[in-house]
């Protein structure tokens, strides 16, 4: 799968071996440039000067650093796109939990360990099945409202 979008993907990930097996996934999946950076600092340095059209985020940061630099993006205050997609990978063992990652906007969160196919599967539902954006006052980030809202009729003999 190939994205259809300029611009590069980024892997903010200070562990080298996820961060090579993220990269091994998206070159294989897209024909982008992918940039691999190691603090948080680098990667707004990264977004600064390149279009960035994929995140990748691994939790081994301080957490409220990385769920601010999730809503600066989400707000538009770093980078140019505030719907690029965002997979997240986080420990089972910390204070922070996939729903709080979620909340802050990004479009999935996996929890280690996981494996190759796993991260492979998450990348290509985020390409592959992109979400509508919405915007309230509390929130910025994809609609994971169910997305199959039609009625569907009882099939059963009415009487």
């Amino acid at each position: 799968m190939k994205t259809n979008k300029n611009g590069v993907l980024l892997i903010l990930d200070m562990d080298k071996s996820s961060a090579r097996l993220s990269k091994d996934i998206l070159e294989q999946l897209c024909s982008n440039d992918v940039i691999v950076a190691e603090t948080i600092t680098t990667a707004k340095g990264i977004m600064d000067k390149n279009d960035a059209v994929f995140v990748i985020i691994n939790f081994l940061y301080n957490n409220d650093e990385c769920l601010n630099f999730i809503k600066a993006i989400r707000s538009d205050t770093e980078g140019k796109n505030y719907k690029i997609p965002i997979l997240t990978f986080i420990e089972n063992n910390t204070n922070i939990t996939a729903k709080d990652v979620l909340n802050t906007g990004a479009s999935k969160c996996i929890i280690k360990p996981f494996d190759h196919q796993t991260l492979k599967n998450n990348i290509l539902d985020i390409i592959n099945n992109p979400k509508n954006f919405i915007m309230t006052d509390n929130y910025i980030g994809p609609d994971r409202r169910n997305e199959n809202t039609d009625v569907k009729e009882d099939k059963r003999n009415k009487r």
